[in-house]
């Protein structure tokens, strides 16, 4: 009996494969052998080989599944990302931020998880959707750093890498502000006062320095922020620029003013800029001028051996009350050294000098609010008017004007005496001249 040799058919998914069907598919000649180019997704499923003569027919199924390594897609979604790109996400400080890990393809599904830095470390924000994002939430300077996506399955992994810039508002470090600086009011320095969308965010920190004339004062201007930011100097509504008495530093890091004068007080504000906020320093600057004394600067004095003698440092208030020379100290030198207070008999006040002692007031006087008054003796020296008519050129002896007689209870009068200028009681009052009551 004669065998035919059988016909082959093949098929997948009920659709017959053979000459002019799927580009990537080549039969053999004889129609036994099937062979795929470059196989796809497309080709996965089950192919059945149908042979069929006289005698019957027999079927042979080949099952295909088609490995594909995952491919991640760009974050605007727009075409694959090559493997290991790297994409630059920024976001303000304070808010919020997904990254998204999204897959093109890949069979069988892959796997996704998230690491963090060049160490791979797991992350401490949320992922969701089986790794489909991580999400950051009030995002901090902190946060700023790699992040990668890492997809695999048996036939391969893919990697997304993101960048991420945490853009954070210039902030005003007052610990780094110089000893001289006082802060007075420090602004909003904490994380817990950021705008939960992220927004723009301003501060301000208000400080004052004092200064003597003549020095050199240098203002600071220390900032954080990410990117670096950018630093102006203003006094008032003028911008500041390097001159001869004014020095800028490189980026705006301090402002040195040079040979300080009266011109010099006033407000100078440092102002920090970036895309995350402003932040302001504003320095309120006080000048104290060189204390000015009155008259000539030598002056010779004539006095008679036994006489007192009275000097005057006086300083020029230039318009000010006298409590402003509460700002100076005054020394006596003599011969170019300090005056020792037990040198000679003397009494001092604060802007007078009396060499010689004249006898206190007769014991029929006293002095009001005397028992909580200690300089009661120096007291009574400088009210004596005699003290007033010492002339610095005098060669002769001062005159003087007597002593006033007061009735009982009667209060000195101010008129031709001298006020005390040093202490005062408890209560601020100064000391007052009374005749005591004959009983």
């Amino acid at each position: 009996m004669e065998h035919r040799a059988p016909s082959i058919l093949w098929s997948v998914g009920g659709t017959v494969v053979g000459h002019g069907g799927r580009r990537n598919v080549d039969l053999g000649s004889d129609g036994r052998s099937l062979r795929i180019v470059r196989a796809g997704s497309e080709n996965a499923g089950v192919y059945t080989c149908t042979a069929s003569n006289t005698a019957g027919v027999l079927d042979v199924e080949v099952a295909l599944r088609v490995l594909v390594p995952p491919q991640i897609a760009r974050e605007s979604g727009r075409g694959q990302l090559s493997d290991g790109e790297e994409e630059l996400v920024t976001v303000m400080e304070g808010g919020h931020v997904a990254l998204q890990c999204i897959l093109l393809k890949g069979t069988p599904t892959p796997t996704r998880h998230w690491v963090v830095g060049p160490e791979h470390a797991e992350p401490a924000h949320t992922v969701v959707g089986n790794g489909e994002q991580l999400v950051i939430t009030r995002a901090e300077e902190e946060d700023s750093g790699q992040y990668k996506c890492i997809a695999e399955n048996p036939a391969g992994s893919a990697t997304k890498v993101y960048q991420l810039v945490v853009q954070a508002a210039p902030r005003i470090n007052v610990t780094a502000l110089p000893p001289y600086v006082i802060v007075l009011s420090p602004g909003d320095t904490g994380s817990e006062i950021l705008p939960a969308d992220g927004r723009p965010r301003h501060s301000h920190v208000s400080a004052s320095a004092t200064s003597s004339e003549a020095q050199t004062l240098v203002l600071t201007c220390p900032v954080t922020g990410n990117p670096p930011p950018r630093r102006l100097w203003y006094q008032g509504s003028q911008a500041l620029v390097s001159s001869s008495r004014v020095l800028v530093g490189t980026g705006g890091r301090d402002l040195t003013l040079v040979g300080v004068g009266p011109r010099d007080a006033g407000t100078y504000v440092c102002v920090a800029v970036n895309p995350a906020g402003e932040a302001q320093l504003s320095t309120a600057v006080v000048v104290v001028a060189r204390p000015e004394l009155e008259g000539d600067a030598e002056v010779e004095v004539a006095v008679v051996e036994g006489q007192d003698v009275s000097f005057e440092c006086k300083v020029k208030t230039n318009g000010r009350s006298s409590a402003a020379h509460a700002n100076y100290n005054i020394t006596w030198m003599k011969d170019g050294e300090e005056l020792p207070l037990n040198e000679v008999p003397q009494t001092r006040s604060f802007e007078r000098l009396v060499m010689g002692r004249r006898p206190l007031p007769s014991s029929d006087y006293y002095y009001e609010g005397e028992e909580d008054f200690s300089y009661a003796e120096d007291v009574s020296l400088l009210l004596q008017d005699y003290l007033e008519g010492v002339s610095a050129e005098a060669t002769s002896t001062p005159a003087t004007t007597p002593e006033p007689v007061l009735d009982a209870g009667q209060e000195a009068p101010l008129d031709g005496w001298r006020e005390w200028r040093g202490g005062r009681n408890e209560d601020g009052a100064l000391p007052h001249l009374r005749r005591r009551d004959q009983d």
